[in-house]
């Protein structure tokens, strides 16, 4: 079947020989639209990614990085499975991956164990420090944006946002990177590290620092700054967030948090701005989430916190027992495609 606009796409529709369209997925972009699918070959469920011809160089950039990054032996990065054309749209089919920690969190009543937050931690750097090692740095790291497997067993998170990833040598940019070395502003957010709001060049250090505001957000069930006032603008809440970064102590920060969360921040702190010939210690920066976990958990059956809470889901309708909560929350209901095979996954494993 050819297919020659990406609205035409519709269940039972096959791109490439090879993946079944079954459906369009909610959380579309004003960029791409996505679609769940099936592919044929390997039986596995995966993602189908309809990206309009203005959007064509940035797609062509994301799935550059993709495969140079699946070169390797590393986990955490997604698989891309295929990419071609539906004219004039460029179409890219991914691994299907499970619900988003966003929406994890949103599902847990903002409550995360320090269990699960120290394995977050732990695996998150795994992750990075993969990409890092590739010389690319990810520059837009929110828990929207990490997801995770669809196997139960497994504890890997995926980064899967690359828009904004950037080349680097020996920590510093690469001069060869011919995409702006400086953030857009409109993808500022509360994640985002001090270098980014200031406009300077983006580091591996960068990274690790927005895991670290990722990481006091879940400790602190979600608010991790002062709010501005109701009537502020984007701009007002940008601009407060880059200031109480730029004061921020970390003892002060993270008072009332794990000391492994300050060590975790202070260290980061500490790291000189791009990280020049100064070698990341990621296995010093795992340790303390290790030891943390080892207070509160042990290694051998640990579940992150989602796992036993999806054993109480029915199935077919993605509902608990006697309750419709995730049907009735648009930020839930719109991965519900993917956390329905999360528990398929978990339930008859």
């Amino acid at each position: 079947m050819t297919l020659q606009r990406r609205k035409s796409l519709k269940p039972n529709d096959i791109i490439h020989d090879q993946f079944i369209i079954l459906g369009k997925l909610d959380n579309q972009k004003h960029s791409s639209k996505l679609y769940k699918g099936f592919d044929k070959i390997s039986r596995n469920f995966v993602v189908v990614k309809i990206t309009s011809a203005a959007y064509k160089e940035k797609n062509k950039y994301v799935t550059k990085i993709l495969q140079k990054l699946k070169e390797g032996a590393g986990t955490g990065v997604p698989t891309l499975v295929w990419r071609g054309e539906i004219v004039p749209d460029t179409i890219t089919v991914t691994e299907c991956l499970g619900p988003n920690l966003k929406k994890l969190f949103l599902l847990m009543d903002k409550q995360f164990s320090t269990a699960t937050i120290s394995m977050i931690a732990i695996q998150a750097l795994h992750t990075l420090e993969y990409i890092h090692r590739h010389d690319y740095v990810c520059c837009n790291i929110m828990p929207k944006e990490i997801l995770i497997s669809l196997h139960k067993k497994s504890l890997v998170l995926f980064i899967t946002d690359y828009k904004q990833a950037r080349k680097v040598k020996s920590g510093r940019l690469a001069a060869t990177d011919n995409v702006s070395h400086t953030a857009n502003k409109a993808i500022l957010n509360k994640f985002s590290s001090v270098n980014l709001h200031l406009g300077l060049p983006a580091s591996k250090k960068d990274d690790l620092e927005s895991l670290g505001y990722i990481l006091v957000y879940f400790f602190r069930n979600g608010p991790i700054f002062e709010k501005k006032t109701k009537n502020s603008t984007r701009e007002d809440k940008i601009k407060s967030y880059e200031q109480q970064k730029l004061s921020m102590v970390p003892e002060t920060f993270c008072q009332g948090l794990p000391q492994e969360m300050v060590s975790f921040m202070s260290h980061i702190k500490s790291m000189q701005t791009n990280q020049t010939n100064e070698k990341i210690d990621y296995d010093y920066l795992r340790k303390l989430f290790k030891t943390l976990f080892n207070k509160y958990s042990t290694w051998e059956g640990f579940q992150y916190d989602w796992i036993s809470k999806a054993r109480t889901y029915n199935v077919d309708n993605g509902k608990r027992m006697g309750d419709d909560r995730i049907s009735q929350e648009p930020s839930l209901k719109s991965d519900l495609f993917l956390y329905n095979h999360l528990c398929i996954k978990v339930l008859t494993s």
